[in-house]
């Protein structure tokens, strides 16, 4: 049987609230008792005091001073050094045993005996019991012993005033144990509810609200784990939108593959029935063999695309990593790349000094220069791509920059992803679009440890800026690009005047 927090705390502090009122009520009972006790023998001073100041004690004396006597509501009694009864006078009992010999002995030395228990009857079997004062007395003449002095007040009246003040004590404990209880149980339902924030929180989260956040007031550690779950449930519905997302990306990703492949599928389909059923006419037989080829190649192009993509994804490409010339390589680039821009009526422009150096595998950094100007090339139409490469400290600076269509924020989220289009329109040509150069791209940027960026405009054109060490650096850190990127663009712009190689 679970024992629920809720009467966990109330049980917890019911047992806290009841020590400590049992414990206050005791000390306050014990010092309630002396205070009376101190009082009573504070009074039986003073009328002592006030009975003794007279020099020498009569029974005359004693009958005289009664009415004043009773305005202190004491009894008052004289027993002489033969313990016979002096004051107030019986002659049916002469005689005070009650004192022992160790307490007349100690009269007779000179003692006073405080709030000691006596009976002003005489009788041991009486109830009537006082707490008195006993004061030794003594001769006027020779100050020898004299007997005793006994002022006294009932028992009982001490006692009703200490069960009084216990009652009322108890009283107030009572009282003050019940608020306290009742605070206690607003205290833990409220602390209840704002833990049972959490088993609903997640109920809802099972549910698949994804959404559902529980309340933080930032006030103490509850508000803590809430702020805690909070972030968690951010994760869970951030990691569940990624899911939907790579579903979505899984299936479009299907799709693209079967459409890239359908089409060089249909169409060697077609020629190869043509061929082999003779319709085609024996003119026309070398052209078929040339498309037949070209689709093949095509399909060869997209499977290995597809295979680089993936050995770069579980890091089974190995790079070999070299410090080179770069400028070579980006003329070499630009002339392969002529007759593309030629069709698309591009002009092609590049602005690197001669002695430019790079720290990269020549291949794939070739194939990721190569992507990105191919893709410039083919979202631009009579316009202009421009390459520009620079040195900047331990960094070489590449950016490659086209006034194309440029791109919408959601489709720059996009780019990266595998065999994602920018326009669905374009479709594949002989350079082979599938949407995997740019996914391409990114992964061999990462398996080099540098950094690429890109800035679009929609109608305003596309800028990639890759970052690279210029010689073999220390450590495989990334070379993330900073604000001299845009510095040495800013003092290009004032000075492009075409130079470079251009088409």
């Amino acid at each position: 049987m679970r024992f629920r927090y809720f009467y966990q705390q109330l049980f917890s502090s019911f047992i806290i609230i009841a020590i400590l009122l049992l414990a206050i009520s005791f000390s306050a009972m014990q010092l309630t008792r002396n205070t009376i006790y101190e009082s009573t023998n504070d009074m039986l001073s003073g009328a002592t005091d006030f009975v003794t100041s007279r020099e020498e004690i009569t029974a005359d004396y004693l009958n005289d001073i009664s009415s004043q006597l009773d305005h202190w509501r004491v009894t008052v009694a004289y027993v002489d050094e033969n313990n016979h009864y002096v004051f107030p006078y019986n002659k049916e009992k002469q005689t005070d045993q009650q004192l022992s010999h160790e307490e007349l002995k100690a009269l007779k030395a000179g003692k006073t005996l405080n709030l000691h228990p006596y009976n002003f009857q005489a009788d041991k079997d009486n109830e009537d019991e006082s707490l008195t004062i006993i004061t030794p007395l003594a001769h006027a003449k020779e100050h020898s012993y004299a007997g005793y002095l006994v002022i006294g007040i009932p028992t009982q009246n001490v006692n009703h005033q200490i069960s009084e003040m216990n009652h009322a004590i108890l009283f107030s404990g009572v009282l003050a144990g019940t608020l306290a209880i009742g605070f206690s149980f607003l205290i833990a339902r409220y602390q209840t509810r704002r833990i049972t924030r959490f088993p609903e929180g997640t109920k809802e989260i099972l549910a698949g609200h994804y959404d559902y956040r529980v309340e933080n007031n930032h006030i103490d550690e509850f508000d803590d784990l809430a702020k805690d779950f909070n972030q968690m449930a951010q994760s869970i519905e951030d990691s569940w939108q990624e899911v939907d997302r790579q579903y979505q990306l899984r299936d479009q990703l299907l799709m693209d593959v079967a459409h890239e492949m359908r089409t060089p599928l249909t169409t060697m389909n077609g020629l190869l029935e043509g061929l082999q059923y003779h319709v085609i006419p024996e003119n026309k037989v070398d052209r078929s063999l040339e498309l037949l080829h070209n689709e093949t190649q095509r399909l060869i192009r997209l499977v290995n695309s597809n295979l680089d993509y993936e050995k770069l994804k579980s890091h089974e490409m190995t790079l070999n990593l070299m410090t080179f010339s770069l400028t070579p390589l980006l003329n070499d680039l630009l002339l392969q790349l002529h007759d593309f821009a030629a069709e698309k009526g591009d002009r092609l422009s590049l602005k690197a000094a001669d002695d430019i150096q790079i720290y990269a595998d020549n291949d794939r950094f070739r194939q990721i220069v190569f992507n990105i100007t191919q893709n410039a090339i083919q979202f631009t139409t009579g316009g202009t791509v421009t390459i520009r490469a620079w040195e900047d400290g331990v960094k070489t600076i590449i950016t490659i920059t086209d006034d194309g269509i440029g791109m919408t924020k959601e489709q720059l989220e996009n780019i990266w992803e595998r065999f994602y289009k920018a326009d669905e329109s374009r479709k594949s040509n002989k350079y082979g679009e599938s949407g995997l150069g740019l996914a391409i791209v990114k992964q061999l940027v990462h398996a080099h440890h540098a950094d690429v960026e890109v800035k679009s405009a929609l109608g305003e054109g596309t800028q990639f800026t890759l970052t690279f060490p210029r010689v073999k650096p220390d450590s495989e850190a990334p070379y993330p690009s900073n604000d001299s990127t845009n510095d040495y663009l800013n003092q290009q712009s004032t000075k492009d005047n075409g130079e470079g190689l251009s088409s």
